[in-house]
């Protein structure tokens, strides 16, 4: 350990704190007392920053009173929670189910008829508690469901008819549940039937197991043979469903449910292609695992379905153009990601399919995509330089090592990334990955500095600064940084603010 030993008088020290001349009143009340650095750095109060009314005791010693010598091991078997031990306080087997009886009853006349009753507030419980049901963690392939796990009752199996709403309604009470579920924020696009143009999204295949397999690489064998890959059919049937080679999605009108889950700034910043990077990129999809399973019960619930990702990390359709569409974010100038005006470029995004209308959202423009024109942070920051440095979006595809784009799909204006060259660095660094790019964006800053809320509104409407504010940027030095300073950081749950998005529950009172 390093030593800190400070020679510094303590009043010198009171006095680059602010508090010389403050003798023993207040300052001496608030404040512990340190004999040096060393001190203060190994206190519990240096890593745990509580008020300073909070006292501490000894380990043995809580303001509850213990008598050791009296406590004895405990058995859960008899708590309170089991039902056989309420039927002993209550006078027998025979009271207990009389009183749970009564209780029953009056739940079953309550659902569907009182506040707090109804089918959206019992779907919103059956999300929360089936998603927690062993089956939903299966020991084979993935631990993603197509359908969901389908342990929630079903308003049939509950003898109500199910949910009935406008779609403004639907989405109202959808963004409501995804964020209780754990979503930073969700958007929705209609996908119509037949041949509207937001289905063409949808892929043609999608990669399983394999996903990361080099067994083709020997074999010769391009694409992947239709049975080592999962393929996804626009189908007259109703609900949709899935079997070992196809997804059948039902050809009717569908919408699209992007959610974003947010991801510690502070970590993406902790060093290029780090672990810890590594872990911050990989817990969304963690999250999304949940996200997702609630959603689909909490749809089962309502007599919806949910169609969500079928195979590891294949989504139906690709996050980043789902995000767009339903207006949660701006494309960025590295074609594989996509910008927040609140989140910035540290945020991950998930798609779920689902048959309940939802009113769609609008794609945005908060000025994100214009500002990309004329910075490229991004772009400086690529140790392969696989982002593109041009001065305007092109409709032409890149053209990885002189060879015909395969990855790339055409129709769209945009700075194209080599993702071949990216992907190859990424490939044969030490690290296994780089993500300079997300941390390194001029719009990964904390939301809560007001100048940085005043430089996303100008760059919205006065494109004339933009090169003024990536200099800035690059100036203040956001980016990379030590590995190290992350694991002192004092950070909310999850290491974002969860409360971006939030003006109720007190956080604006």
């Amino acid at each position: 350990m390093s030593s800190f030993h400070s020679t510094v008088s303590r009043r010198e020290f009171m006095k680059g704190l602010g508090m010389a001349g403050t003798g023993l009143g207040s300052a001496a009340f608030i404040t512990p007392v340190f004999h040096d650095l060393d001190e203060l750095i190994s206190s519990e109060d240096a890593e745990w920053n509580r008020p300073w009314w909070v006292k501490q005791r000894e380990i043995d010693n809580p303001t509850l009173e213990f008598d050791w010598s009296q406590i004895e091991r405990g058995d859960m078997r008899s708590t309170c929670f089991q039902p056989y031990v309420l039927a002993y306080y209550w006078g027998g087997v025979n009271e207990y189910k009389r009183v749970a009886a009564i209780a029953a009853t009056k739940a079953a006349q309550a659902l569907g008829t009182q506040p707090g009753f109804y089918l959206k507030d019992s779907a919103l419980g059956s999300g929360n508690w089936n998603i927690m049901n062993p089956a939903y963690f299966p020991s084979h392939v993935t631990n993603y469901y197509f359908t969901g796990p389908k342990t929630a009752p079903t308003p049939e199996q509950m003898g109500l008819p199910k949910w009935q709403g406008t779609p403004e309604e639907a989405a109202r009470m959808l963004r409501r549940a995804a964020i209780f579920y754990g979503a930073q924020q969700v958007g929705f696009t209609e996908l119509g039937a037949g041949g509207s143009n937001a289905r063409k999204l949808i892929w043609t295949y999608l990669m399983g197991t394999n996903y990361f397999s080099t067994k083709y690489i020997d074999s010769g064998v391009w694409p992947p043979p239709p049975e080592e890959a999962k393929k996804v059919n626009m189908e007259d049937v109703d609900p949709g469903y899935e079997d070992e080679k196809v997804v059948h999605l039902p050809n009717k009108s569908l919408w699209d449910i992007s959610f974003m889950i947010g991801m510690s700034r502070e970590m993406w910043r902790a060093g290029q292609g780090t672990k810890i990077q590594n872990a911050a990129a990989g817990a969304r999809y963690r999250q999304m695992q949940v996200i997702q399973g609630c959603m689909q019960e909490f749809l089962r619930g309502l007599g919806y379905n949910g169609y969500g990702y079928a195979r590891d990390l294949g989504g139906l359709m690709p996050a980043g153009a789902s995000a767009i569409l339903s207006g949660l974010t701006e494309q960025a100038r590295h074609s594989d990601s996509t910008i927040s005006p609140e989140m910035g470029s540290i945020a991950g995004y998930f798609s779920l399919l689902t048959d309940l209308p939802l009113a769609p959202n609008h794609p945005i423009d908060a000025g994100i995509f214009r500002f990309c024109h004329t910075c490229y942070k991004c772009a400086d920051e690529c140790p392969t330089q696989a982002i593109s440095h041009d001065t305007q979006p092109t409709w032409d595809l890149p053209t990885p090592y002189g060879k015909p784009n395969i990855n790339n799909t055409p129709g769209k204006k945009m700075f194209y990334t080599d993702l071949a060259k990216c992907r190859t660095f990424m490939e044969v660094t030490p690290y296994g990955s780089c993500m300079n790019c997300r941390p390194s964006c001029t719009f990964n800053v904390n939301t809560a500095s007001s100048i940085h809320k005043v430089v996303k509104m100008t760059t919205s409407t006065t494109p004339l600064f933009n090169s003024f504010f990536y200099k800035m940027g690059k100036t203040f030095g956001y980016g990379i940084k030590e590995p190290e300073e992350w694991w002192d950081m004092s950070l909310p749950s999850y290491g974002f603010d969860t409360t971006v998005f939030a003006s109720s529950g007190g956080y604006n009172k």
